[in-house]
């Protein structure tokens, strides 16, 4: 779904979203291996920990935002969708669509 949004804003682009090992800057590199750059979204203290872990393991950080609260949350779009009450509205259009594809 990520990977859908980011490569129909930015086509040139090739995003790779992967699970990663958060315990220390080497199990971080471990996961990841090469990349250009680590983006991430920091709401509160586990995001900047995130960030600061990033940056001890050498990668460039791009923080795409930083805010207190969760605009819209997963479970608020999830009540939404079994209330069949709009709800594309308030996620990313390539989310939005790999929802759709898979529910019909």
């Amino acid at each position: 779904m990520v990977s859908t949004s980011l490569t129909r804003l930015v086509p040139h682009l090739s995003p790779r979203i992967v699970p990663c090992d958060l315990r220390s800057p080497t199990t971080l590199r471990s996961s990841l291996g090469d990349c250009d750059v680590v983006a991430l979204t920091v709401y509160d203290a586990w995001g900047r920990e995130k960030q600061v872990l990033a940056e001890a393991a050498g990668y460039e950080v791009l923080v795409l935002w930083q805010r207190t609260e969760k605009l819209v949350t997963g479970t608020e779009v999830r009540r939404r969708w079994r209330l069949s009450l709009p709800w594309d509205h308030l996620v990313p259009s390539g989310t939005a669509e790999v929802i759709c594809s898979l529910t019909g």
